[in-house]
């Protein structure tokens, strides 16, 4: 009896030990393979279209304390067109990486692979812990040639991704019965969460 316990316990203890070490292998695959898309888009210039040259002197202006104006014509006028929540962004990081383009566009890529990695635990919170099904979501998206290459370039789609994948994360951990609760069955880990659930919705 004591032989047949040991013959079944060996093969699930390493059940459970392979379970919590393949999330980490195909995270460290999927960052793989997206570094080395990335490195095959990446351009230092700046994209031909409009907006990301927008973007970086709107977080230019931002940065040098001149308000969110328009910095291109001989006197800056206020810009009424892109909103700001990008450019502040960026303008928080150049002050560490001063008018430097190619941190900025590096920044953006790191946003989107924060955004996929998101993505792996939203999936396998959804299916029920199916690493495989996110494993397979997150590396079709790291090899999208479209998506990689608005990462490549200073465009807000990548902030707007990593802060939407954040509210579904809190949504998919929140109770909120624990937030509204009385004072003393009220959890603050909830609360918290719902805190910073309002802050990214805004």
């Amino acid at each position: 009896m004591s032989t047949r316990k040991k013959n079944t316990t060996k093969p699930q203890k390493h059940k459970r030990s392979l379970r919590k070490i393949l999330p980490w292998v195909f995270i460290a695959i999927i960052c793989a393979v997206f570094i080395a898309g990335y490195k095959a888009y990446f351009d230092p210039k700046l994209d031909p279209n409009g907006d990301n040259i927008n973007y970086f002197l709107l977080a230019k202006s931002l940065a040098e304390g001149n308000g969110y104006k328009d910095i291109v014509p001989p006197v800056p006028v206020p810009h009424t067109h892109f909103p700001p929540g990008y450019p502040l962004f960026m303008a928080l990081f150049m002050h560490i990486f001063p008018e430097n383009i190619v941190a900025m566009k590096i920044l953006n890529g790191i946003l989107f692979l924060i955004a996929v990695l998101m993505l792996f635990q939203i999936i396998r919170k959804v299916t029920d812990d199916n690493i495989w099904v996110a494993f397979a979501a997150c590396l079709l998206s790291v090899v999208h040639p479209t998506l990689i290459r608005w990462s490549v370039i200073m465009m807000s789609e990548m902030l707007y991704m990593v802060i939407s994948f954040g509210i579904i994360l809190i949504c998919l951990d929140l109770d909120v019965g624990k937030v509204f609760a009385g004072k003393g069955v009220r959890d603050w880990k909830h609360v918290d969460l719902f805190v910073l659930l309002c802050l990214l919705v805004i």
